[in-house]
């Protein structure tokens, strides 16, 4: 069993699956509307490559909506790459887990919301609102800190671990 990044944050009887890159892709595939959600901390460089850079990638390779927070727009601008909306993570997860809620484009709410970059803190609660409040949504930490509040989450990992994963992925989305 994963222990939170955050040993404070008290797990429950529900709690993350460790996931796997094939485990991603499967979700991928079965998703009839994902969206993805880059926050802040996407901006920070790991191996010389931002998590920036991967979303861009992750969201071509899957054509997934991407909803840019904080100030993370200009990061996507700076690679000619426009996201679908720009607003804060409480906000756009209470959309989400509004069922009156149509979606960026008026065609339905999301079934899988993948995070990437996450205030571990903030990211933590804003899962547990959907795990309680929405429990047909899944929820998908694409950080390197398990977090029980998500759906699927990674396990603990290094960043070389971390970042070797995120790569896996692209690979297995070809």
């Amino acid at each position: 069993m994963n222990m939170p990044y955050n040993i404070a944050n008290v797990r429950g009887a529900l709690t993350a699956t460790v996931m796997t890159p094939n485990t991603v892709v499967n979700l991928i595939k079965h998703a009839e509307r994902p969206i993805l959600i880059v926050e802040s901390n996407a901006l920070k460089a790991v191996d010389d490559k931002s998590p920036i850079d991967f979303a861009i990638e992750f969201a071509k390779k899957t054509e997934m909506p991407v909803v840019a927070t904080a100030h993370t727009m200009k990061a996507f601008l700076e690679r000619e790459f426009e996201a679908a909306a720009v607003m804060g993570v409480a906000d756009i997860t209470n959309r989400i887990i509004d069922p009156e809620w149509k979606g960026l484009d008026g065609k339905g709410g999301y079934d899988v919301i993948f995070y990437l970059g996450g205030l571990y803190y903030f990211q933590t609660q804003i899962l547990s609102s959907i795990k309680h409040g929405a429990t047909s949504i899944k929820s998908v930490s694409l950080d390197r800190s398990y977090d029980p509040n998500a759906t699927f989450s990674f396990g603990n990992l290094t960043v070389d671990e971390w970042s070797a994963a995120l790569e896996e992925i692209l690979t297995l989305l070809k």
